[in-house]
């Protein structure tokens, strides 16, 4: 091989490493720069606390208000409609550990705040009144309550040992009715002073019972829980819609997590059914929280496992609607390489959190569908460009990596042909010196291309990005490769045809390899 060809070689091998590592960083840099969905936008970073419940949503004006629990303190945060902090309220909670928080309209235009703590001694429920300054009015305890549960924005459920009550704060109405204790207390509202009240009992009865203007009726056993050896459920929530009750409950079970789904009709709830809990092309379903019922359909939101990208599975949080027990898949709200949980709702926004397992906190976000919002948060964040470098220079590795995952089926063969040429290469002459290299270089590449065809094309296309997907453009890519570098080692065993073929065709074995596994290796599991 002359100088020159040598230096044409050179500058080839650069361009091609970097026009692959170009395009490979473009693929990233697109899929990064997305937000999670046409309708949501990117979350707006609010803080990192320790959070343990669910957040809670209220609209004020052209405001928001969002109560998060905090480890030891709960925090009412104050957004304006772009997502920016205009005020912050931090409630000190003692020696208690928060495991739910409510936070509802009161009167005189005030709030409602109050959590759920257990003790040795006694569980209680620890609340604190709010102007609409977030100034403290008022602070308080109330004894013996199990559990809280947020029906709207004013009406709250108290689950006492033997019986729960039914409060709205904003008239001070107060309702009370027998129910076995139970572990699991959730509920949704029908229509205007009307909402329908599931418990999942002690002795695993499913139990209902209804407000209706103020009244609370005795409950009624609705089913009873069919829990195999080894399950365990997590929590419950129930949505409605014109014509069903649902009450969807998250277990645990010997091998993971799963959903279950009830559909109880509500003119007889007694002829129910039920099934395993599944979204159409969602892998995992867990913590579903109701949301609202709008134009007769109930809509939720669930923490999903997702693929996004080159070979992304994302942990995010989505929409689901149902009506009349169908199913229907909504729009992600979030898009992180974290954990997303403790999704909320209300209105236009939506608040998730992003666990960080170095601190073992979160990361709270909020995001919204209002069009402002999203101009001016869906622009490309620093940490995406990062992430897209992050993830180009991770494919590089892989590469290298592949080589002995994949590049085995046709190095191997490669070696052993040209292996076998080189050790009788004394009885050949040098026309059939030649036809042998070149022969070898079409069936290595033949073998490559079944590889690559059958891992990228086959097995994992479900990675493929849109640009890659045609199988015509992966065999050209494999081709034109091969050509490339094939012909330069042709160049250099055809100006010293006594060397031995094998010093001469590895090499470029290895350079073929690699720049075909840096383009397809990102693509692979």
């Amino acid at each position: 091989m002359t100088k020159k060809v040598r230096r044409i070689f050179l500058l080839v091998t650069v361009v091609l490493a970097v026009a692959i590592l170009a395009v490979q960083y473009k693929i990233n840099y697109d899929i990064n720069k997305e937000p999670p969905s046409q309708k949501w936008g990117k979350g707006k970073f609010l803080g990192q606390y320790k959070v343990n419940s669910y957040p809670k949503i209220q609209i004020e004006g052209d405001k928001y208000l969002l109560a998060i629990g905090d480890k030891s303190k709960v925090r009412v945060i104050k957004i304006d409609n772009m997502g920016n902090k205009v005020g912050e309220k931090e409630i000190p909670v003692k020696d208690e550990i928060i495991n739910n928080v409510t936070f509802l309209k009161a009167k005189g235009d005030n709030y409602f705040l109050s959590w759920d703590s257990r003790k040795l001694e006694a569980n209680e429920e620890g609340y604190v009144i709010l102007d609409k300054d977030l100034n403290k009015v008022k602070d308080g305890k109330i004894s013996g309550v199990n559990q809280t549960v947020q029906l709207d924005d004013s009406t709250l459920i108290r689950a006492y040992d033997g019986w729960i009550e039914v409060e709205d704060l904003l008239t001070g109405d107060r309702q009370k009715s027998n129910i076995a204790k139970s572990d699991f207390i959730s509920g949704a509202k029908i229509s205007k002073d009307n909402y329908l009240i599931m418990s999942v009992t002690k002795d695993g009865m499913i139990k209902y019972c209804t407000s209706k203007g103020g009244n609370l009726g005795e409950p009624k056993v609705a089913a009873s829980l069919n829990l195999s050896t080894g399950q365990a459920i997590l929590n419950t929530t129930v949505g409605i819609d014109n014509k069903y009750a649902y009450l969807i409950l998250h277990k645990k079970t010997k091998f993971g997590f799963e959903a279950e789904k009830y559909n109880f009709p509500l003119e007889d709830m007694a002829k129910y059914s039920r099934g395993k809990m599944e979204l159409p092309g969602i892998d995992e379903v867990r913590d579903v929280t109701y949301v609202s019922t709008e134009n007769g359909t109930a809509k939720f939101l669930a923490g999903v496992s997702r693929y996004f990208g080159i070979k992304k599975q994302y942990e995010d949080i989505a929409e689901f609607y149902i009506k009349e027990n169908k199913i229907t898949m909504g729009d992600f709200v979030s898009k992180s390489r974290n954990v997303s949980s403790y999704g909320s709702s209300k209105g236009d926004v939506a608040v998730y959190c992003d666990y960080m397992p170095k601190n073992e906190d979160y990361k709270v976000y909020v995001t919204s569908l209002k069009d402002a919002f999203k101009n001016e948060n869906n622009g490309l964040k620093r940490e995406e460009k990062d992430i897209a470098f992050q993830d180009t220079l991770q494919g590089f590795v892989y590469s290298f990596v592949y080589i002995i995952v994949l590049g085995i089926k046709w190095i191997l063969p490669a070696l052993m042909l040209i292996g076998l040429i080189s050790f009788l290469e004394y009885k050949f002459s040098k026309k059939t010196k030649k036809l042998l290299y070149i022969g070898t270089a079409i069936i290595t590449f033949l073998i490559k291309y079944e590889a690559i065809y059958s891992t990228n094309y086959k097995k994992y296309a479900y990675y493929l990005p849109e640009k890659f997907s045609s199988v015509t453009l992966g065999f050209f890519i494999c081709l034109i490769l091969s050509v490339t570098f094939y012909s330069f080692g042709y160049l250099s065993y055809k100006d010293d045809l006594d060397a031995m073929p094998v010093a001469k065709f590895i090499p470029y074995l290895l350079l073929d390899s690699i720049f075909t596994l840096m383009v397809f290796a990102p693509f692979m599991l």
